[in-house]
């Protein structure tokens, strides 16, 4: 049997490599038993659970011949606090997802998350897309109609999971308050072909002419004003830039990570000194799909005029 660590340290900036390592390990080895080793996880956050739910089922999609196992510190259905991480995961769902059952018998989802779900293939997720914003709306101070706007956009990126992705496992998604921290991080995933990809499909050049050569690039495109690769009613081009808007009246961040690019917005980040406070990135590992990380300030007030969102 192969042995996979999970990551000491398992966040957004982790996650591109170690989807990448574990496919080509598979691949490679062509292995028929996989273990998931938790015993040196000590830190992981809402983009580490659900890329994990991610990579579970695709490697069960992709080589369903694979038997999984996992394994976690031996003394934590004794002493679950000695093992925070592991026992942030097990309160998660996570194990339950993967493995049938909780692995402590105390452990229950946490008032502080919003449940660790998954985005079917060809279904809108409306009702998941109501809970989070309702869950949204008793920590973070927004107007009704920036609720209103970010229901349309996540309506629309979840719409992208199921419908244009191409996932074969469709997408999953996941929410934690930090009240120490005054914020909660909003992360949405799918394994699909990507932002680059499909932006390619349509597209050669950007507005201004430039060539979407950089996987960055295509993601930077993707978040103008009405671009989209679908002429559907469920995408309408009003998805990512209405994202940023919210996010710039939050004065929150938001990341985007699909193939080799990775976007960055962040309201509060003195190292971004472009007009827009976006920067993007090339990345040494390929992320398979799209990777999204909102982070809502739970301390600011959304006081934009109403016309500021307003779309023709």
């Amino acid at each position: 049997m192969h042995r996979i660590y999970v990551p000491s340290n398992f966040d957004i900036g982790d996650v591109a490599y170690f989807f990448e390592d574990t496919i080509n390990t598979i691949t490679s080895l062509n292995l028929t038993e996989v273990c998931f080793d938790f015993t040196r996880l000590t830190f992981i956050k809402p983009a580490g659970v659900v890329s994990l739910w991610n990579l579970v089922d695709l490697i069960g999609a992709k080589f369903p011949f694979i038997q999984l196992y996992y394994s976690i510190p031996d003394g934590y259905v004794q002493k679950p606090l000695l093992y925070p991480s592991v026992d942030y995961l097990d309160d998660s769902l996570f194990f339950e997802k993967v493995m049938g059952k909780r692995q402590h018998v105390a452990s229950k989802p946490r008032s502080t998350t919003n449940g660790l779900e998954k985005l079917h293939h060809g279904k809108y997720n409306l009702m998941y897309i109501q809970n989070t914003i309702s869950w949204l709306k008793g920590n973070v101070s927004l107007r009704k109609k920036s609720f209103g706007v970010l229901e349309t956009a996540l309506g629309e990126v979840f719409n992208n999971i199921n419908n244009h992705s191409r996932s074969v496992i469709g997408g999953c998604a996941f929410a934690q308050h930090y009240p120490k921290n005054k914020e909660i991080h909003l992360c949405i995933a799918d394994t699909g072909v990507g932002i680059p990809q499909k932006i390619r499909t349509k597209y050669s050049h950007d507005q201004l002419g430039n060539p979407l050569h950089r996987d960055c690039d295509a993601i930077m495109f993707a978040t103008r004003a009405k671009v989209t690769t679908e002429s559907t009613p469920g995408n309408r081009g009003m998805g990512f830039d209405n994202l940023l808007a919210i996010m710039g009246n939050n004065k929150g961040s938001m990341t985007i990570v699909s193939g080799k690019g990775k976007l960055t917005y962040d309201y509060n980040a003195s190292t971004i000194i472009s007009p827009d406070k976006i920067i993007i990135d090339d990345a040494a590992h390929s992320l398979p799909g799209t990777l999204i990380m909102l982070k809502f300030k739970t301390d600011t007030l959304d006081i934009e005029e109403e016309e500021d969102l307003e779309w023709s």
